[in-house]
């Protein structure tokens, strides 16, 4: 019987597999741990690169190219976005620390790791588009690895690299060079209330003027600079672009702003009413006949004995850089314009470049007793705001709200063998197209937000990054005209502007135009 019981015992395998968990059990507590302690690893290695990614993508929004903006980038990278982390065991605390701080000229420098340099290299801060953030290298103790002789993961390291992206959205795509002494900063309160002759040509100077080119035609370039309504969302300008030279149609397009619309009406402004001019649309041409508005009536002819647009029998035309009262006081002049606009500053006005001391930048004075006298009939007598010298944007907001002096100003011109009278009192007003105010839909007709560009080393289409953006007022239609038969006064092609102000996002009339929207992202 005894022997029975153990044969039994002996040959009985119902418990082997007991046996069998209790052998596993090291290897099976092993692999728990291993797989414990890799997920905290590939979560710690999450947080590291979450924060590099955040503290990249906030430096990137300070690169604009100002001499602090390296230094501005290191601080939003550093202080803005604060991270801490749940999974590093080390001695450094929770806190995700940024390392290092390196910038590049260009997103090709930025992915291969090139020619990178430090906030110390301040020469270079214009110029800095791309920012790489590097943390500090956290570890992780593993808590149940040790069981397969492993202790810790090692430095984990994470870094990210960015940009800052731009878009233009529904404004023309203009841009001046930069006529500062120092061509990488534009401070524009150095600038408000100086007129500008901006000059088209294919070799970039300061005060050069251009587009930038946005994969655009020159018919999509006119309804961006002539719309009302301009069309499109907005336009990534990462890199523009210059496309210089000047385009005609183009140049056509710009003065439908001032009411003036040649034959051709390549992107239907006349036809379909598309391109308002401004509801004050001064300027220093006429229309001896202001009833018609066929489109053969509203362009510029320069002909008094026509029905379009022309120059008057005595336009301001100074001969040298005084005001017309002391050049009627010298004999030079026996009295004052028939016909103004706005004029240039007095620097600029009497010749096609003139000799104001900063060039392409006149110095804000101009000759608003010659324009009261042409306009109203009397001296100037700190009408506009109780203001003595305004600029010619205040007086150009000022006359759209109130009415123009009640003195008749009446020319008579020849016009084929009959004389034409025409009163001026009411010229501010449009003539061929109902002018338009600001609202918030539609911009103002006679400011334009312009890019200003550091132009130095550029030949011809280059890509170019936007120091600033400013808003200009437009002081006269872009025409020739002449002195006399061989003087040039002006040139069809240059555009004769007033700075305002710094441009900001926002959109349309009382709010500022829309410009550009900036967006950092993160570099591949």
């Amino acid at each position: 019987m005894a022997k029975r019981t153990i044969s039994r015992f002996a040959s009985d395998s119902s418990a082997a597999v007991a046996a069998t968990y209790a052998l596993a059990l090291v290897g099976l507590v092993g692999a728990a741990g291993v797989g414990f302690d890799y997920a905290r690893l590939a979560t710690m290695d999450s947080e590291l690169q979450s924060a590099a990614d955040q503290a990249a993508l906030a430096a990137a929004t300070q690169l604009n190219g100002a001499s602090d903006s390296m230094t501005r980038a290191v601080a939003q990278a550093s202080n803005l976005v604060s991270n801490e982390t749940l999974q590093a065991n080390d001695t450094l605390g929770r806190p995700v620390l940024v390392n290092t701080v390196r910038f590049y000229d260009s997103k090709a420098d930025a992915e291969a790791d090139t020619d990178s340099f430090t906030v110390a290299d301040t020469a270079r801060a214009s110029s800095a588009r791309f920012v790489r953030v590097d943390m500090v290298a956290r570890k992780v103790f593993y808590a149940m690895t040790p069981v397969v002789r492993a202790f810790n993961s090692g430095n984990i390291v994470a870094a990210a690299t960015a940009g800052l992206g731009s878009s233009m959205c529904k404004v023309p795509p203009v841009m001046f060079c930069n006529p500062n002494v120092n061509p990488a900063e534009f401070d524009v309160d150095d600038y408000v209330g100086k007129g500008l002759l901006l000059k088209t040509g294919d070799a970039w100077a300061a005060g050069n003027f251009g587009f930038l080119d946005v994969g655009a035609g020159a018919n999509d370039l006119g309804k961006l600079l002539a719309y009302g309504s301009p069309p499109g969302d907005c336009v990534a300008v990462e890199n523009p672009t210059t496309q210089p030279g000047s385009i005609a149609s183009v140049i056509n397009d710009y003065n439908t702003r001032f009411d003036i619309y040649e034959s051709g009406d390549n992107i239907n402004c006349y036809a379909n009413g598309l391109c308002p001019p401004s509801d004050n649309s001064r300027k220093d041409i006429i229309r001896p006949t202001a009833a018609g508005t066929a489109l053969k009536d509203c362009g510029f002819v320069d002909d008094l004995s026509k029905d379009s647009w022309s120059l008057s029998a005595n336009p301001y035309r100074p001969n040298d850089a005084r005001t017309y009262d002391d050049l009627i006081t010298a004999g030079l002049k026996t009295g004052y314009p028939d016909v103004m606009g706005y004029p240039r500053d007095i620097c600029h006005a009497f010749s096609e470049t003139g000799n104001c001391a900063g060039g392409r930048f006149g110095s804000g004075t101009w000759d608003i007793n010659a324009y009261w006298h042409a306009n109203y009939g009397a001296a100037y007598a700190s009408q506009v705001n109780g203001k003595a010298a305004p600029t010619r944007y205040e007086v150009y907001e000022w006359e759209r709200t109130n009415a123009p002096a009640s003195t008749t100003l009446d020319q008579t011109y020849k016009q084929g063998s009959a004389d034409k009278t025409v009163n001026f009192t009411n010229w501010r007003a449009p003539r061929c197209r109902a002018g338009t105010a600001p609202s918030s839909s539609l911009v103002d007709r006679r400011v334009l937000p312009v890019a200003v560009v550091n132009c130095t080393g550029l030949n011809g289409a280059a890509t170019v990054q936007p120091i600033d953006w400013v808003e200009v007022f437009l002081v006269e239609p872009s025409i020739d005209r002449k002195v006399g038969s061989n003087t040039w006064y002006t040139r069809k092609g240059d555009i004769y502007v007033e700075v305002i102000r710094q441009a900001n996002q926002g959109v349309g009339g009382t709010a500022p135009q829309v410009v550009r929207r900036d967006k950092p992202y993160l570099v591949n």
